[in-house]
């Protein structure tokens, strides 16, 4: 279904009601689209003897769709966000380092494996496994995180999305809040990004993070995320 807000075709579905008076279906819909992050509602009703109709007659039957608060909503931008750019600067890490190497032709073969490791000091490293000859390439990914942070908060779309969020514009106290606070709201052991709430379907939410799920596959991916956080 293409968005009514930006017109693009990246959403996906997050609540499906059957209304058993009329038979149908009311689906709600998120807009996956950096930035959009619309909800809307489609419905699916069968065709009268398998005919195509110009118009679908809805009944008016009342609906609501979920109010989130903007807090929690912003809460959630911002880590998606956050996981957007920290994955996609580690995969393009990764793909500068299989290119440099001469290992594209392995990698689409199935012939080289990536995993994340991390040493005692915390420094992440991109390892990649060579089945046809057992040798493991070792990339160490510098300051990903902090990386990823930085280039979060510079952004103007970052504070953009504040601005429609809570409907007035970014004071510099609130970036200033927002620089001290990012990081510790992140790693928060109870409301932070490694709570239940943000599992792999939350992260494909965001269509650039679900291109690299299914590139690499669900399960190498939250290897890979699991590491990071």
């Amino acid at each position: 279904m293409i968005c009514p807000k930006c017109k693009q075709k990246t959403n996906h579905v997050i609540n499906t009601k059957f209304i058993d008076e009329f038979n149908y279906l009311e689906r709600e819909r998120e807009c996956r689209h950096p930035n959009c992050f619309n909800k809307f509602v489609t419905y699916e009703q069968i065709s009268p003897d398998n005919k195509n109709i110009p118009e679908l007659k809805i009944p008016n039957v009342k609906r609501t769709i979920r109010k989130v608060e903007a807090r929690t909503e912003w809460q959630e931008y911002r880590f998606l966000n956050y996981a957007c750019i920290l994955i996609a600067n580690i995969m393009n890490e990764f793909m500068e380092y299989i290119i440099k190497n001469n290992l594209e032709d392995k990698f689409d073969q199935q012939l080289v494996y990536i995993k994340l490791t991390k040493n005692d000091a915390g420094v992440i490293f991109l390892e990649l496994e060579d089945e046809t000859n057992q040798v493991i390439h070792k990339h160490k990914c510098k300051s990903a995180k902090s990386k990823a942070i930085k280039e979060l908060l510079r952004s103007k779309i970052y504070w953009n999305e504040f601005s429609r969020i809570f409907k007035r514009v970014a004071s510099k106290e609130d970036k200033t809040k927002e620089e001290q606070q990012l990081a510790k709201s992140i790693i928060h052991p109870k409301t932070g990004i490694k709570s239940e709430k943000y599992n792999l379907e939350f992260f494909k939410r965001n269509p650039n993070i679900a291109e690299w799920i299914d590139r690499i596959g669900e399960k190498d991916f939250w290897q890979i995320w699991t590491k990071l956080h």
